[in-house]
């Protein structure tokens, strides 16, 4: 195996990992969003904030 292509093979395991490190943070944030605005509703809606 030539070294330009263990370097691509390389990158591109680098490239994946970094993908379902992003998607796992984009999909805690939309949790975490998603509880926020749970909790700023049931708030309004029991007339304690609003």
């Amino acid at each position: 195996m030539d070294l330009q292509k263990q370097f691509t093979e390389i990158t591109s395991l680098i490239a994946s990992a970094k993908s379902r490190a992003y998607q796992a943070v984009n999909k805690e944030l939309v949790n975490l969003y998603w509880h926020v605005g749970e909790h700023v509703s049931k708030q309004v809606l029991s007339k304690a904030w609003g």
